[in-house]
């Protein structure tokens, strides 16, 4: 009988599920199937905790960053090395694929003079005060075209 995955040939086969499909394989491919699966589950298990009631981060978090960066005229990577982090781990949070940790957000904050943060009382105060400005039913919504005009602003 012949693997669907490797196509060997073999006398006896073993039943997977392998992305919703049901295929027979050999038994080297259905270890490494199993380890892929393991692998996949052990990841899963490295949740962070933090306290997202206490503290939110901004909108536009890593655009922040990035502007705030480039306004020092630092690299991702002289960032890196002044708050002795990664390079990798500051592009991926200006690219906000990753939420920065707690410590991380610090030393960004302290570092560029930035607030990342902001708890939920500050939200809720700048809803109210949106909602009392004369003539508006609608919170104030910063668009990305806004942040991008204040960049271009600050480089003249």
């Amino acid at each position: 009988m012949e693997c669907e995955i490797c196509g060997r040939n073999v006398p006896k086969l073993t039943s997977i599920t392998l992305y919703g499909t049901e295929m027979m394989v050999c038994s080297s491919c259905s270890s490494a199937h199993l380890q892929a699966v393991a692998k996949k589950h052990k990841a899963r298990k490295k949740i962070r905790k933090t306290n997202y009631d206490e503290f939110n981060l901004v909108d536009f978090y890593g655009l922040r960053i990035r502007v705030a960066r480039e306004n020092k005229g630092l690299t991702r990577e002289e960032l890196a090395k002044r708050i002795m982090e990664k390079e990798s781990l500051i592009r991926r949070i200006e690219l906000e694929k990753v939420i920065p940790p707690d410590s991380v957000i610090e030393k960004l904050e302290k570092f560029l003079g930035i607030n990342l943060r902001r708890n939920n009382e500050e939200k809720t105060d700048i809803k109210s005060k949106n909602k009392k400005k004369a003539g508006r039913t609608n919170p104030i919504k910063t668009t990305l075209a806004d942040i991008l005009k204040l960049q271009i602003g600050a480089k003249k």
